[in-house]
């Protein structure tokens, strides 16, 4: 159950804000509460103080004990737009500061001799002073994995550094020291440290280890960031819009100094960085220079290649240099974003019976499950999420295990699930991990109803009512001012825990037009202005013509979401 609610606006942040106008005032002076402020609009560089974490400060050290030695260095990344941006940074890091640049892949579909590639498996025995970067396309599964140990078994590299992923990986880890010996392992990941019990290693970043100093909802590339700019004593400015990407893309929290910084400076040096402004060339963006640029325009075009298992499209596009190879790469994303949608339409039809049955025998939580190997679970998840408030898995069958991706709902933690499945049924717990709100799992099938009497027994222990908070109460041609949509984008970036302004207002729905399973398109007019207004869910129950108490939030510079109805 949803329920809307008027935001509380706390009168002492409010002086605070009082220079701004109406709308900014209101939505952050019921949303910062006195106390964050300094916190919420940093004054200076946040990540100085990152800078001398204890691991930071050991991962630095390591970096540089094997640059200066010339080593053969490895990194291998997660798959993921925040994995793929981690081996775009570490590229440009190498390239930029030491003139060092990746040896090419001997994969016969690189056309482009002058962009560095990412190392295909087969690929044996590594040179002093190479750098080789791998980015897991997750066909043998998550993290640092067996098939990942193996190569690296193969390579014999002297330095390991990993991306938004390790912490989880003991085995593997345990395996490469037993026959490595002198190779180094350096972990830079932000997921959560299984039981806190951190992997083999030689130095090992991540803001989740017990007694960190560092920014817990910094993304993965943050992380890997804060090593380089620790070791090049300079601030890496290039590297920004990457960040920007990472962190807006990889849902971290929006109402934190450190991530706010990371999203303004991203947007100060967007125009600098050349993938960005080719593709700006190209694209007619409605979006350009806020949020929805990286969340509604460039996010899923680089998710797309990890959901498709190819996501060494968008670590070209990110890493090359000319404006044809950029254009050339954005097309092959385009493209692979087109296969994804239909690959969803088609998991999406397929699962339509498990839910059918499962809304039947399950009240507070939703399975569904298909026998078509896809990389969509996640936003199929999210969609069940949307549609029947509460929270979801997806899985689809691989030989004798499910592997799928959930979502969480209200007060629901996807993690909290996955850790005590892992604690209560081992023998049929392959590998899992996550946050709070989003998670992945792989589990022998015979388990599967194990997982779902746990998934639901957790599920009526939270309470599933969502409340929703609206900012203010304006007429619909307020809302829709430049002057409104104005201050809308000075207090970007909106996200996970910034969300987007919600408006309350009344209309008249006229009707709407449907475009695939849940994509809407409303009419609505108010004082004889006729507006139209994007839903990405259910259809609403609505008498038409009615005048109705509508919920919207404002997109870009003329787009509205229909959130609700009263």
């Amino acid at each position: 159950m949803v329920e809307y609610k008027k935001r509380f606006v706390h009168d002492t942040t409010s002086e605070y804000f009082k220079e701004l106008g109406r709308v900014s005032r209101d939505i952050l002076s019921s949303r910062v509460k006195l106390e964050d402020v300094k916190e919420f609009c940093y004054e200076d560089d946040p990540l100085i103080e990152f800078l001398e974490d204890k691991r930071v400060v050991e991962g630095a050290r390591l970096l540089k004990k094997h640059i200066d030695a010339g080593s053969s260095i490895l990194v291998i990344t997660d798959g993921d737009c925040d994995g793929i941006s981690c081996a775009s940074i570490a590229n440009l890091f190498f390239r930029n500061e030491l003139n060092l640049y990746p040896t090419e892949s001997l994969d016969t579909d690189v056309a482009c001799t002058d962009v560095p590639t990412i190392t295909p498996y087969e690929q044996a025995g590594m040179d002093k002073g190479t750098l080789k970067i791998t980015v897991n396309d997750r066909k043998y599964g998550n993290g640092v994995n067996l098939v990942h140990a193996k190569d690296i078994l193969k390579q014999k590299p002297d330095l390991i550094i990993t991306a938004d992923h390790g912490s989880s990986d003991h085995d593997s880890f345990e395996l490469i020291r037993d026959i490595l010996p002198n190779t180094d392992i350096l972990i830079t990941d932000h997921h959560i440290v299984p039981d806190n019990v951190v992997p083999i290693h030689d130095a090992f970043i991540n803001p989740q280890e017990l007694g960190s100093s560092l920014g817990k909802a910094l993304c993965g590339a943050a992380v890997l960031y804060l090593l380089f700019r620790k070791y090049a004593n300079k601030e890496l400015e290039y590297l920004y819009p990457i960040l920007g990407l990472a962190t807006v893309v990889d849902q971290m929290s929006l109402n934190i100094g450190y991530n706010r910084f990371l999203y303004k400076q991203a947007n100060k040096y967007l125009r600098h960085f050349k993938p960005f402004r080719a593709y700006t060339k190209y694209v007619e963006h409605r979006y350009l220079w806020s949020t929805e640029f990286y969340s509604i325009g460039l996010g899923p075009l680089i998710n797309s290649t990890k959901r498709m298992d190819m996501p060494i499209i968008g670590y070209r596009f990110l890493t090359s240099q000319s404006d044809s190879d950029i254009f050339k790469y954005y097309k092959e994303m385009v493209d692979t974003n087109k296969s994804r949608k239909k690959q969803q339409e088609q998991v999406e039809e397929s699962i339509k019976e498990s839910v059918t049955k499962d809304r039947v025998n399950y009240k507070k939580s939703r399975v569904a499950l298909t026998d078509i190997r896809n990389g969509v679970n996640g936003i199929l998840a999210s969609r069940l999420v949307e549609n029947d408030h509460v929270p979801a898995f997806v899985f689809h069958k691989v030989g004798k295990m499910y592997a799928g991706s959930g979502r969480g709902h209200g007060d629901f933690d996807v993690e909290g699930l996955i850790s005590s499945f892992r604690r209560t049924y081992g023998n049929v717990y392959i590998s899992g991990g996550g946050h709070k709100g989003a998670g992945g799992l792989k589990l022998k099938a015979d388990g599967m109803y194990l997982f779902r009497g746990m998934f639901e027994s957790l599920a009526n222990k939270v309470d599933s009512t969502v409340t929703v908070y609206f900012d203010i109460s304006l007429p619909l041609k307020l809302i829709d001012s430049k002057e409104t949509r104005k201050q809308l984008r000075g207090l970007q970036p909106f996200g996970r825990g910034f969300d987007y302004p919600v408006f309350e207002t009344t209309g008249y729905i006229k009707g709407y037009k449907q475009y695939g399973a849940s994509f809407f398109i409303y009419t609505v007019v108010s004082d004889n202005q006729i507006y139209k207004m994007m839903r990405f869910s259910e259809l609403l129950d609505v008498t038409y013509d009615s005048l109705v108490t509508l919920y919207v939030s404002p997109r870009g510079k003329k787009d509205f979401i229909l959130l609700d109805k009263k």
